[in-house]
């Protein structure tokens, strides 16, 4: 579950970056906490983040989401977003994926978690991806707040 730290984090990021800003607050809450989400005008304004946030947790199955935590299965996405792939110090990437080039950005990680396999072949992540766009899009959103990188 988001920390309220990290989603003032991110709206601070949010409302000092050029990217979207913040419009809109949504309450919300998974296992009977409630905390407040803040939504951005951006691909994902429609996102559902409680739904993102389960959806993460097929991610969390080998990946980490905060800042210093070791790598699992697949690497550590804190500030995965801007950054080139392959790049996570330490970590054993295919050749495939660290000769692709790829930034990550919301709509390059949206066609990854569609198939990664066809996205980058020869990538040695095993995930089939979801199929569903809006699945893909709430995903995307609650990945936006849970890996932003602290200042």
């Amino acid at each position: 579950i988001l920390s309220p730290l990290l989603l003032l984090l991110a709206v601070l990021i949010r409302l000092t970056s050029k990217g979207p800003v913040l419009y809109r607050q949504v309450r919300c809450g998974l296992g009977g906490r409630k905390f407040t989400v803040y939504k951005f005008r951006s691909m994902h304004a429609d996102a559902d983040l409680r739904r993102g946030e389960l959806l993460s947790l097929a991610c969390q199955a080998c990946h980490t989401f905060k800042a210093g935590a070791k790598d699992g299965k697949g690497p550590n996405l804190n500030g995965i977003f801007g950054r080139r792939a392959a790049q996570e110090p330490g970590f054993d990437y295919s050749d495939a994926l660290r000769d692709s080039g790829i930034v990550w950005t919301p709509q390059v990680l949206d066609r990854w978690l569609a198939k990664p396999a066809d996205f980058v072949a020869g990538t040695k992540m095993t995930f089939d991806g979801y199929q569903s766009a809006s699945d893909r899009r709430d995903l995307i959103a609650y990945l936006e707040l849970a890996t932003a990188p602290p200042k």
